[in-house]
């Protein structure tokens, strides 16, 4: 069984599995999450030996992931490697200062690299630690039943997961886009079809051409005149005939023929011209309005992200939204931090002294981050069914008590008082932290009635523990913060 635990952080399932698959070679059982939020929420029952985390993700990125985390004395301890596709000396540079480890690259990582990594946190591979194991055969446990441990593939991601295409927004937009692609083509085919036309339209005429000129030229040539006979009398020769002139007419029509193709052929060349001008054109908008596209569908993606992180985190607290928030984003997430773990255990003191410490730490930290202004510390208190020792403590009864032998809380005490011992007690913890902060951070405790779950139905023969486990989720401490610039 592995000894070591590890979380991956990565919003991407196929980097989640490239990393499984190399992290296999090691002692650790591999726990992985597609967000900064669900990380958060795993942290709060779970503390890992190491955290690989994604820098890009929806909602939360990696840097304010590893804030809280490192903000937290129960997780601050814990390692974390920003494993992202990002790289640069300035990018480590602030990765280190927030608290990371190491930076290691999705797209060049390897088997070298992350053993160096690890053999840093004192995790090694399942061969090593296989080799310690055989030098000290006494420390070898076998399992019982002598059968060696098969592959584990169940965190292979399914094929539907790693090809599925991102779903295709249809609207206005995407209309006019399907329209402005079907013209173009008609526009490309109309081209295609001039050209052979026109093509085939000169090479017509230029052969024509060809042969006229050479015909006129066959026919015009003036024959040599033949040699005269030496004893023919120059008196009887014939007068000399005037010379040949050649006709005009005969070479006009070439001539208009060539004008002609070049006419057609600079027509054609500007027809070509504006054809190429008013695709690119077409090209051009139809990139724009990809581009617009493509604008509107993130921002919905992200407003609906936010939307949906906003829901989840007021249903998780049970607190309607008072109004009460500040500006910083750090501040918020701190809040956020701290509410998850608000439940409060049973004791029989009335309040839980871990639950104190937690308080004034949130109030030193958010102090040395400036903040100024109120810490509403909001209680609600579970109706715990309740048996009684010897010296009159309340107690937890045990699995197997029923209603009808322990005693509400509510009966033992009234609410009443029982609320108002615990502001008191939290008061009185508290008056060191006015003090220190010199009035800068004021604490006010208020009671709130709301239950964050409904109670069973109460009868004699209902389990104490059913009872109790409800009362325990209601035994609550939230806070909200309201700076000094929201209080005026």
């Amino acid at each position: 069984m592995p000894t070591k635990r590890a979380l991956i952080v990565d919003d991407s399932t196929t980097a989640q599995y490239r990393l499984k698959k190399m992290l296999r070679s090691y002692d650790l059982q591999i726990d992985a999450v597609d967000s900064g939020e669900a990380a958060l929420l795993h942290l709060a029952s779970h503390v890992p030996d190491v955290i690989f985390m994604d820098h890009l993700m929806p909602g939360m990125d990696g840097f304010r992931a590893l804030q809280i985390i490192k903000s937290h004395p129960e997780t601050a301890m814990v390692p974390v490697i920003m494993y992202t596709s990002k790289s640069g000396d300035v990018y480590t540079g602030q990765a280190r200062a927030l608290g990371a480890l190491d930076v290691i690259s999705k797209d060049t990582i390897n088997a070298t690299d992350l053993s160096k990594v690890m053999e840093g946190i004192h995790i090694y591979p399942l061969k090593k630690v296989q080799e310690a194991a055989a030098a000290e055969p006494e420390e070898v446990v076998l399992p019982d039943d002598g059968i060696n441990p098969q592959l584990d593939i169940s965190d292979l991601p399914p094929v539907e997961a790693v090809a599925a295409p991102a779903p295709r927004t249809e609207g206005p937009a995407s209309d006019n886009s399907r329209r402005i692609e079907l013209r173009i083509s008609q526009l490309e085919h109309a081209i295609d079809d001039s050209r052979r036309v026109i093509t085939a339209r000169l090479v017509r005429e230029i052969q024509k051409l060809r042969y006229n000129i050479s015909r006129e030229l066959t026919e015009h040539v003036v024959p040599a005149e033949p040699a005269r006979k030496a004893d023919t009398p120059a008196a009887e020769e014939l007068p000399p005939a005037p010379p040949a002139q050649p006709p005009r007419q005969g070479w006009f029509l070439p001539f208009a023929t060539l004008a002609v193709v070049l006419i057609v052929g600079g027509f054609s060349i500007n027809y070509f011209n504006k054809l190429n001008e008013r695709l690119s054109a077409l090209s051009e908008q139809q990139a724009e309005q990809r581009s617009h596209l493509n604008d509107i569908t993130n921002k919905l993606v992200e407003l609906h992200t936010s939307l949906e992180m906003q829901s989840n985190m007021q249903t998780q607290l049970g607190v309607v939204n008072s109004g009460r928030v500040v500006k910083n984003n750090m501040l918020n997430d701190m809040v956020w931090a701290f509410n998850q773990s608000g439940v409060m255990p049973f004791n029989p003191d009335i309040m839980d002294p871990g639950t104190i410490q937690r308080l004034n730490e949130f109030v030193h930290r958010i102090s040395q981050q400036g903040f100024k202004g109120a810490v509403w510390v909001n209680l609600s208190a579970g109706d715990f069914c309740v048996v009684t020792d010897s010296a009159g403590r309340a107690q937890l009864p045990g699995k197997d008590v029923r209603m009808s032998d322990c005693m509400l809380l509510s009966e033992l005490y009234t609410i009443e008082n029982l609320m108002e011992e615990v502001v008191e007690e939290i008061d009185s913890n508290l008056v060191a932290i006015n003090s220190v902060n010199r009035g800068d951070i004021n604490v006010i405790v208020s009671r709130m009635d709301d239950q964050h779950l409904n109670y069973p139905a109460r009868q004699p023969q209902t389990l104490a523990s059913e009872w109790n486990r409800v009362a325990q989720n209601n035994n609550r401490l939230t806070i909200e913060l309201s700076d000094v610039d929201s209080l005026q």
